[in-house]
């Protein structure tokens, strides 16, 4: 592709500029295995990681953004991979911690890890850090709670553009959610949706499994 993107708003026929996100939330189907009848596979399709780090998130955040990226034990690595291929650095991680154990290996696990990755002039001032812990019950199957959009809220106030949900399940008010399980998706796969906002967009990679 030669040039800068262009960000279109696909909903009226890609004549019109739209923002790009400030603030994007991502809670990736990492390729998990395992889990009987509540592992993961049996709720939605997964993705290889590097169908994940193919994604062109980087291309549709602002210069100044923030990237709240979920990860499990197993794929901790590959959620730093992502964000980096993402065009995000690390800076910082919170728990959710909750009140029953569920599945895990080594340890049956309590908590999950919600990694914060920044790019351009993103910092945080210190009267917006909160403690690093959330202690709050379990909904669904990778149903998060309210309490983590509320941290998200306060800690990226200052990133400007739109808040955005990938691989969202639930619609929340102030951001928009993609990913074929989002309320308005009618099942798109979130590749299509996100590289349908990319005017001039070079041919879209050829995924192996795709939400």
């Amino acid at each position: 592709m030669t040039g800068q993107s262009r960000i279109i708003d696909v909903d009226s026929g890609g004549s019109a500029l739209i923002q790009r996100p400030g603030v994007i939330l991502a809670d990736p189907p990492w390729m998990e295995s395992g889990g009987g009848h509540r592992g993961a596979q049996n709720h939605y399709p997964l993705m290889m990681t590097e169908d994940i780090a193919k994604l062109p998130v980087g291309q549709l955040a602002a210069a100044n953004a923030h990237l709240w990226l979920w990860a499990t034990d197993n794929f901790l690595p590959d959620a730093l991979h992502v964000a980096r291929a993402w065009g995000f650095r690390y800076v910082c991680s919170w728990v959710w911690v909750k009140p029953s154990k569920g599945l895990g290996q080594y340890a049956r696990k309590m908590h999950e890890q919600l990694l914060l990755c920044s790019r351009g002039a993103s910092s945080v001032p210190e009267k917006a850090w909160p403690q690093s812990v959330i202690f709050a019950s379990k909904g669904a199957h990778s149903e998060k709670p309210g309490a983590v959009y509320e941290l998200i809220e306060h800690v990226s106030a200052g990133r400007r553009g739109p808040r955005v949900e990938l691989f969202a399940r639930a619609a929340r008010d102030g951001w928009e959610a993609l990913g074929n399980q989002a309320p308005s998706a009618g099942g798109a796969d979130i590749a299509d949706q996100l590289w349908s906002r990319i005017d001039g967009r070079p041919a879209r990679p050829t995924l192996a499994l795709g939400l």
